[in-house]
């Protein structure tokens, strides 16, 4: 699912920069929508799509199979959405009220979208935690937005930029305002007892659980037998039908084990995948390009969510559980440890910026490869109600210097909720390390006698080539 809007500054042929960026995401089985002020137009060829006079269109390509995005026309303007919504009220029936109240009504929604409206100007809004990323670009004759950077590429001499998360941007008559933030985050700690906080934080638990699986009857996700995957598949397990996917690219045998017995544990179904240097590398192309990025750490990051989700869609399911978020909420990272030895009040403000700033280090990334295998990405751990309410505890409760114990107030909420002790001890472990994702990329650039960096580089520029010369760039 792609979603593109553009604003011409010289005539009244917006529909042609839409076109272009829509060319871009060119797909079998793929349908094409072109809306503009009041009006709407669906194709499965973007030539065939209409041309109308308007400085202002959106357009929307939908694959087949696709988590859903939609394109709405309503009196004199239109709106486009790209993601999903939790809540089953529709904002939709806001439509008739004009694009602010839309816009409004999708404020008060928990979800993963990025939603453009177009009257006389544009207006977008992202989600608080920006799970779906939303890309702009002054060419100078026409202002590009597109959730896809390969769809500005393209069609402007500038590099995208991203735009800010829960906030409403508009942008007329040459000029971008932007709302205040929509969600206010905690600033500083408030006291609480740990026993206090952690029945909190087990009831929260529950209800994100159950918001972000709900209208799923089955589910793949994405587990390593840790604490945060094993603690989702514990509690989503009563809700949906779960299957666990594992990758590893070590081949180990090591985190192949503590998945499979964590597996064991939950009495859930498993699939161990085991990529070879080989496939491996030819995953590779498809991982930058899909994923838009050549970042050594986003690609380390990605390649393991890449490949499961790759699992999962040809399993047949068309979404995936993950922890996402969980180590920056929670004070998973050894750097928290290190930081709390020196300084606990500058340690509550990393990990607040750190879970904030998710949706530049991973969410952008993880949610284009997921997007690319057609499959949506379901985040308990950003749920907002219990962010809010984590993010105001003190890192002390998170983080005990004395032990050396991380995840301290999740770990004894998993307690509370009866998750299996070997679940709820469990070791924390980067993904890229514990998959062996950055060994393996290491091995693979060394091969051709490269840095990662220069390796990465070089497989995004050969996918910019391969789609210029298919004439999608």
């Amino acid at each position: 699912m792609t979603v593109v809007a553009a604003l011409d500054r010289e005539d009244s042929q917006a529909s042609t920069a839409v076109k272009s960026m829509l060319s871009t995401v060119r797909a079998p089985g793929c349908r094409y929508y072109l809306g503009w002020r009041g009006h709407a137009d669906s194709s499965r060829s973007v030539d065939d799509l209409a041309e109308p006079g308007s400085p202002l269109a959106l357009g929307v390509a939908a694959e087949s199979g696709a988590p859903t995005s939609r394109l709405l026309s309503q009196d004199g303007w239109c709106a486009a959405l790209e993601g999903y919504l939790l809540h089953g009220r529709d904002p939709t029936e806001s439509m008739g009220k004009g694009p602010h109240r839309l816009m409004e009504a999708l404020i008060e929604l928990e979800g993963a979208f990025s939603c453009i409206t177009a009257t006389r100007l544009l207006v977008a809004y992202r989600d608080p935690l920006g799970r779906v990323p939303l890309y702009v670009a002054d060419s100078g004759r026409w202002l590009l937005l597109a959730t896809r950077k390969r769809c500005i590429w393209g069609n402007s001499p500038r590099d995208p930029e991203l735009l800010p998360p829960g906030r409403i941007v508009r942008y007329a008559k040459g000029r971008m305002s932007v709302s205040r933030p929509s969600v206010r985050w905690p600033q500083h700690p408030r006291p609480v007892s740990p026993r206090d906080a952690a029945r909190k934080v087990a009831a929260l638990l529950l209800d994100a659980v159950g918001r972000w699986s709900a209208g799923l009857d089955a589910s793949a996700l994405a587990f390593s037998g840790g604490l945060d995957s094993g603690l989702l598949a514990y509690l989503a397990k009563e809700l949906v039908a779960l299957r666990l996917i594992t990758v590893d690219f070590a081949q180990s045998g090591e985190y192949l084990d503590q998945a499979e017995r964590a597996a064991s544990i939950l009495a859930l179904p498993i699939r161990l995948m085991t990529p070879s240097k080989s496939e491996t590398e030819e995953r590779l192309r498809d991982v930058v390009w899909g994923c838009e990025s050549a970042d050594r750490i986003s690609v380390e990051t990605a390649l393991p969510i890449f490949c499961v989700s790759r699992e999962a869609r040809q399993m047949a399911y068309t979404s995936i559980l993950t922890g996402h978020g969980a180590d920056e909420l929670f004070g998973g990272y050894m750097r928290y440890l290190r930081s709390m030895k020196r300084d606990p009040s500058m340690t509550f403000q990393r990990m607040r910026l750190d879970f904030l700033n998710l949706q530049r280090r991973d969410l952008e990334t993880d949610f284009k490869a997921c997007a690319s295998n057609s499959l949506s990405l379901r985040l308990p751990y950003t749920d907002v109600q219990l962010a809010r309410y984590v993010l105001s505890l003190p890192p002390s409760l998170r983080v005990d210097v004395n032990s050396g114990v991380r995840k301290l107030v999740l770990r004894d909420a998993a307690r509370l909720l009866g998750c299996p002790r070997q679940i709820a001890d469990a070791e924390k472990k980067a993904v890229q390390y514990s998959t062996g994702a950055s060994k393996m990329l290491r091995i693979i650039a060394r091969e051709q006698n490269r840095t990662v960096g220069s390796f990465l580089s070089g497989l995004l520029d050969a996918a910019k080539r391969s789609a210029k010369e298919q004439g999608l760039l």
